[in-house]
Order: C-alpha cells, then sequence, then structure tokens
C-alpha cells in the first residue's frame, strides 16, 4: 500500500454554504499545490460539488473521485458515509482519510485512518443556537471523531484546551495547526474600482468580515455607528440568516442606511479589494475557534480593532487593538477614535505578521498536514 495516498473527504461541502470551512480545506489544498512534497491525494467529491475541484486535477498529484451521493441533500450524504465511505476508500487502495470536519462515519469504519479536524465546540458554550437533538448530534460526532480517528487537529491553543477540558479522552490525539489565510493585496486603481459598488471610498470606511449570529456581537457595532459624528460608513460583509431582518431594522431606526453596508458574501477579489481600502478592520466576536478574518485584515496591513475574547488574542499574536469590554459602546468609539486620529501611536504597521515570517501561510500549513498524514 502506498504510504504517500491518502483521500480527502470533502462530501460535506456545499458549495458557498460552509463559510469558513470551506476556505479552510481550499486554502489547505492550494497550500498542497504549493509545495514540492511528494503525495498521492484522492479528492472525494460529490455529484453536486465535483465542478469547484476540477482545476486541482492540473496538479499530478491529485486525483478525483465522484461518489454517487449530492452534498445538499445532508441525509442522504450521511447515510452514504456511513455505509460506504470507508468501503470506497479501501477499493482505492488507501489506508488514510483525511476528514477536515467532524464527520467520521459512525459504523463500518474498520482498517481505515482518520485524521480529523475539530474546528471548535461551539455547541457547549451556545447551546441555544441549537435544538437539542442538534446538540446531541453534534456530542456523538465529537466523540465518535475522537474514539475513531488517529489524530485530532485543533487550529488554536484556545481551541485545543477547550477540546481536551470537554473531552479528555482525545488528549493523547490531539495536535495544533493553525488555520491558512489567504489575502491578495489589489491594485489601487483596480480596488477603487471595485468598492465604488458598494458607495464607498478608500479609507473612509470600516470593515467587518462576519456571520450575523449572535456571538458576533455586531449590534455594538451598529450602535456605535449611530453615535459617530463623522462621515465614517460601516461595511459588514458575511450578513445572512435569522438575525438580518432585526439588523436592518435596527439600521432603519437610527437612519443609517447611507451609513451602513451590509452586503452578502462575495468573492476574493471583492473581499480583499475592500480589505485593501479600509480604514480599520472591526471584530466584535466574544467567541472563535480561530477567527480568521482579523488575521486577513492583519495580513492586509490593516489596524484591527477587536476583543481579547478566545483566541483571538492568540492568533491576532496580541499585536491588534483590544477592548477590553465587547460591549461598551464608548470603548469602540474611544478605540476606533484612537486608530483614525492618532494611528502614528500604534505598533501595528511595525508588528503586523505580515512584515514576520507568516505562520499562516498555505504552503506552512498545508506541510503541517502533510507532515501529519505522511509522517505519522
Amino acid at each position: 500500500m502506498d504510504l504517500n495516498r491518502f483521500a480527502v473527504d470533502l462530501l460535506w461541502l456545499r458549495v458557498g454554504k460552509n463559510g469558513g470551512s470551506e476556505t479552510f480545506i481550499r486554502n489547505i489544498l492550494d497550500g498542497m499545490c504549493e509545495t514540492d512534497r511528494d503525495f498521492n491525494g484522492v479528492l472525494l467529491v460529490s455529484r453536486d460539488n465535483a465542478d469547484s475541484f476540477e482545476h486541482y486535477k492540473t496538479d499530478a498529484r491529485f486525483s478525483i473521485y465522484e461518489c454517487p451521493v449530492d452534498s445538499e441533500n445532508i441525509g442522504k450524504r450521511l447515510l452514504w458515509q456511513n455505509l460506504h465511505l470507508a468501503d470506497t476508500v479501501k477499493k482505492l487502495g488507501i489506508k488514510k482519510c483525511f476528514e477536515p470536519v467532524y464527520s467520521v462515519p459512525f459504523i463500518k469504519t474498520g482498517g481505515i485512518e482518520f485524521y480529523t479536524v475539530i474546528h471548535d465546540i461551539q455547541a457547549k458554550h451556545f447551546p441555544d443556537y441549537f435544538s437539542w437533538m442538534r446538540r446531541v448530534y453534534m456530542d456523538m460526532s465529537w466523540k465518535n471523531a475522537i474514539h475513531k480517528s488517529k489524530w485530532i487537529v485543533s487550529i488554536s491553543n484556545y481551541a485545543m484546551a477547550d477540546i481536551e477540558k470537554e473531552y479528555p479522552a482525545s488528549s493523547a490525539k490531539l495536535t495544533m495547526i493553525y488555520n491558512p489565510i489567504s489575502v491578495k493585496k489589489i491594485d489601487d486603481h483596480r480596488a477603487k474600482e471595485i468598492i465604488s459598488e458598494y458607495g464607498v471610498l478608500p479609507n473612509e470606511f470600516f470593515l467587518c468580515v462576519s456571520s450575523l449570529l449572535p456571538h458576533k456581537n455586531l449590534e455594538v457595532l451598529i450602535h456605535m455607528m449611530a453615535r459617530r459624528a463623522d462621515d465614517m460608513k460601516l461595511v459588514i460583509v458575511g450578513v445572512g440568516g435569522a438575525l438580518e431582518n432585526k439588523f436592518n431594522e435596527l439600521i432603519e431606526q437610527y437612519g443609517l442606511k447611507g451609513k451602513v453596508k451590509l452586503i452578502a458574501y462575495i468573492e476574493d477579489e471583492k473581499r480583499d479589494a475592500l480589505y485593501s481600502t479600509c480604514r480599520a478592520f472591526l471584530f466584535p466576536s466574544v467567541f472563535e475557534g480561530f477567527g480568521m478574518p482579523p488575521v486577513e485584515a492583519m495580513l492586509m496591513d490593516k489596524p484591527v480593532i477587536t476583543t481579547k475574547c478566545t483566541s483571538i488574542p492568540e492568533v491576532t499574536r496580541n499585536e491588534a487593538f483590544y477592548v477590553d469590554d465587547p460591549e461598551s459602546i464608548d470603548e469602540w468609539i474611544e478605540t476606533t477614535d484612537l486608530v483614525i486620529n492618532d494611528l502614528g501611536k500604534s505598533q501595528v504597521f511595525e508588528k503586523t505578521i505580515s512584515s514576520r515570517s507568516n505562520p499562516y501561510s498555505r504552503k506552512k500549513v498545508a506541510d503541517k498536514y502533510l507532515d501529519l498524514l505522511l509522517l505519522k
């Protein structure tokens, strides 16, 4: 059996609907392409996500195997994974399977070594987000992944300690690998052209990239904008879901339609154009297993204002501006004013991770995953 051969389970991926998890695995695969390592990766794709992975065929180290299942049909996909995934991997002559999320089958896994990523255990901290059935299922899935996997990857030291505390049996299998981050600086002219679509000008807006879940704490930014007397605007990218109507009502209530822009998830070039031209990046979240957006902004040499919660100080390497009280509107106003009016006193541009050896580069992170898959 070829020890350099491994499968990557991508059946869970619904194109454009998995948020950070999708960005994570695509960055890993892109990073693997950037290495000079000898490996043979077989991407297990579904009928309805296969096209989005076709370009990996240009790298001879990757091949594609399309499974007879649709990712959008979650129930049938889970059933197929449990009944057929392990047999499929074995049929391909593979012993190792990389699970980028915690979807290790509950049955019929004999003979396969699983390498699984648990990004966070959010449901343990915010049970109200999920039905009791969903909470039970996730708890069972995490326990199953820990039991059946050869290695469990956590994405920050915070996440690793959190998993180990909740599931002590994971201790012997846990390892930490930071998330890969990929951003691209956009030409000034092109960036200005792109952001004009959103009615903003360079350096005259704050940016936030985030979902609209309660723990993202975005309401504090709306209240802050209502109290600002200047012409700064706020662009929030990635909104959607149950709280969108509430946010639109709040914006209407404060008369902020011209100052606060809510836009859906956008392609990387548009996102990076906004990163490139914002005055500062704001990230008020109170819970993250990693927290990619503030790191993305720092890699674009932008000052980041965020919180001291969970993994955020760790992954931003204590090099951002931090509010002590995430819900204090006064503190957000004070800190954003500091960045706008007195940036010269900050150390952002001297200390930013983009000027150092970047621990979040796709290639470096991919190398660590290849070490795990090929050597352990």
